[in-house]
C-alpha cells in the first residue's frame, strides 16, 4: 500500500512538472519560430512533440534543422527556468545558432534582449553579424582592430573569437 502511495505521489510531481516544462517549452517555442500556435506536447515518458497551430504532431526529426535547433534552445531555456527558480543564472551559448538562417537569427535576437531584461547571457561565437549583437566591452589579445572580441549587451555578452571565420 505504501508503495502504491509513493508511486501515485510521484505520477502526481511528474505530471504537475511535465505540464510546467510543457507550457515554458510551448511559450519559448512560439516565440523562437515565430509562429504563435506552435506549442510542445511531452508524454508520459517526456518525449517531445512539436504541434503545428493546426493540431499536427511532429516529431523533431520531421522538423527542419534550424527548427530542431530552435526546439532545443526553447528546452535549454525552459530546463533553466524551472532549475533556478527565482535565482536567474546566467546562460552560456557556444556557437548553438549554426543553423539559422538570417530569419530565425532576428527572432532570436529579440529573444535574447527580452531575455537579457531577467537573466544574464553570455554568446561564444566566431560569427561576425552575431558578434556585433552587444557593445564592445573587452577586446582578447588576439583580436585584430577590425575582429572584435567580447561584448556586452546590457545583460547580455558576445565574445568573438578570432581567426576562425
Amino acid at each position: 500500500l505504501a508503495f502504491l502511495w509513493v508511486q501515485e505521489a510521484a505520477d502526481r510531481y511528474q505530471d504537475s512538472y511535465r505540464d510546467d516544462l510543457e507550457q515554458r517549452v510551448s511559450a519559448y517555442f512560439a516565440r523562437l519560430t515565430g509562429r504563435p500556435g506552435r506549442r510542445l506536447r511531452l508524454d508520459e515518458k517526456f518525449h517531445v512533440h512539436a504541434v503545428d497551430p493546426d493540431g499536427q504532431e511532429l516529431s523533431p526529426a520531421q522538423l527542419s534543422q534550424g527548427a530542431r535547433d530552435q526546439l532545443l534552445l526553447s528546452i535549454r531555456l525552459a530546463v533553466a527556468d524551472l532549475l533556478t527558480g527565482s535565482v536567474e543564472l546566467p546562460l552560456f551559448f557556444d556557437d548553438p545558432f549554426l543553423h539559422f538562417d538570417q530569419e530565425r537569427l532576428l527572432r532570436l535576437r529579440e529573444a535574447l534582449a527580452r531575455l537579457a531584461e531577467t537573466r544574464q547571457w553570455v554568446l561564444w561565437t566566431h560569427r561576425q553579424e552575431l558578434a556585433e549583437w552587444g557593445a564592445e566591452v573587452v577586446r582578447t589579445p588576439r583580436s585584430a582592430p577590425e575582429r572584435p572580441g567580447t561584448h556586452f549587451s546590457r545583460r547580455g555578452a558576445v565574445a568573438a573569437r578570432p581567426g576562425e571565420d
